[in-house]
């Protein structure tokens, strides 16, 4: 089925592997997440070391996040509280990766990403946020980021959705894609799931 730019359906396509899933979205053909293929990932003796600036302001999730990221020790870890911090250490250290929040103090998560495109051109963007409206979702895809995940899915989704965009790939969560098409707010549910997801 043909996918019209800037819709807001999408399809689920079964390849010839079970294990690849993938949906397509707003003209893109994004990965659907499946937890097991997250604990196929082994080491390369010669892995080089990934800079990975993680945005949040919520400093029990930026924890969240790293501790996430323990099984990739390649992985060098910068982190920033709020917008401006972000763009500043973004343009400094030249991260390979950005995981990017949206709620944001001082500045906004989208707005971080506009000026990173120009101050850190080589970063690719990984949105890791609770915002799951179609406008949302549709602007921060059409900045260029690679990926967005659902914070309710930060262990189970998070390193396959880093390997995929890191790998020069699209990645969306499954859960936001399911929220955009039934029609749901995800987010009436955050508080009691985010640490148990």
């Amino acid at each position: 089925m043909a996918i019209q730019n800037k819709s807001c359906f999408f399809q689920v396509t079964a390849l010839q592997r079970p294990k690849e899933r993938q949906a397509a979205f707003f003209g893109f053909l994004f990965h659907v997440a499946r937890r097991e293929d997250a604990m196929t990932w082994r080491p390369r003796r010669s892995e080089k070391s990934t800079k990975i600036l993680i945005v949040e302001d919520f400093k029990a999730f930026r924890e969240l996040i790293c501790k996430a990221l323990v099984p990739r020790p390649h992985f060098q870890l910068i982190q920033a509280s709020d917008g401006l911090e972000a763009v500043r250490k973004a343009e400094e250290v030249q991260p390979d990766l950005i995981l990017l929040d949206i709620g944001l103090p001082k500045l906004n998560g989208i707005d971080v990403a506009r000026r990173v495109r120009k101050l850190a051109a080589g970063a690719k963007i990984l949105f890791v946020t609770q915002e799951c409206s179609l406008d949302v979702v549709r602007e921060a895809l059409g900045l260029g980021a690679l990926g967005y995940v659902h914070k309710t899915r930060v262990k189970s989704e998070l390193l396959l959705a880093i390997d995929t965009v890191l790998g020069g790939e699209q990645f969306v969560s499954s859960y936001v894609l399911s929220a955009l098409t039934s029609g749901r707010n995800p987010t009436t549910h955050l508080r009691t799931t985010l640490f148990r997801c």
